[in-house]
């Protein structure tokens, strides 16, 4: 079973609220007691297969947007559908949005049709993919001891920076119970969830940046 965090987010609001921080009177020390190292989890890292062919159209890949409760590097659980908690020991390697964001990049990176760069840059990107992370998180809809199920759900907006123009929008989601109520199986089930959405949304870019009007 999962051990959360005290900290609990109430959906659609960025107020935390402090569950259990009062000490009994008998137990209090004046030393701080050592607290273990909290584990830390990444996403699976792809490897870049092929470089941007000549001509390749150059996108720009902002930091996804988010919920307060989605910006930081806690590992998100819901308890009941509602309130968000975190899982306690243990965290991302990154900001969440910084982890999204190098899936991104590491993605579109496959197929060797795009030139995908980060800003600040001083290449002039032709395109610009916005995004913001809807849910990033695993629902213990089954009860706390139970597998969650995990979700993944990413709202995406392609902009053609020649004339400031949205040629595209769409939402991502995919969800995946995870195998047990584990950590590590929820971190396992996220990664997946993360790669198939990624997945989805590079085509739907090289779709639709093919699409877009021609160049001048």
């Amino acid at each position: 079973m999962i051990e959360m965090s005290s900290k609990f987010i109430r959906a659609g609001s960025a107020a935390l609220v402090i569950t259990a921080a009062m000490l009994s009177a008998s137990c209090v020390s004046l030393l701080p007691k050592p607290s273990a190292a909290p584990s830390i989890y990444r996403l699976s890292q792809l490897p870049v297969l092929a470089e941007p062919i000549s001509g390749a159209p150059s996108l720009r890949v902002s930091v996804p947007g988010a919920a307060k409760a989605l910006q930081g590097m806690d590992i998100v659980v819901s308890p009941d559908g509602e309130r968000l908690a975190y899982a306690s020991g243990a965290r991302w390697s990154e900001p969440i949005p910084r982890l999204l964001q190098d899936a991104a990049m590491q993605s579109l990176g496959q197929s060797g049709n795009i030139f995908a760069i980060v800003p600040p840059t001083s290449v002039r990107a032709d395109f610009a993919l916005e995004t913001r992370i809807r849910s990033f998180e695993a629902d213990f809809d089954r009860g706390e001891t139970s597998a969650p199920l995990a979700k993944v759900r990413i709202s995406a907006t392609l902009t053609d920076l020649e004339n400031r123009r949205v040629i595209a929008k769409k939402e991502f989601y995919a969800e995946q119970r995870a195998s047990e109520a584990r950590v590590s199986s929820i971190v396992n089930a996220l990664d997946d969830l993360t790669q198939s959405v990624m997945t989805d949304m590079t085509g739907w870019v090289q779709t639709s940046m093919g699409a877009a009007p021609k160049r001048s």
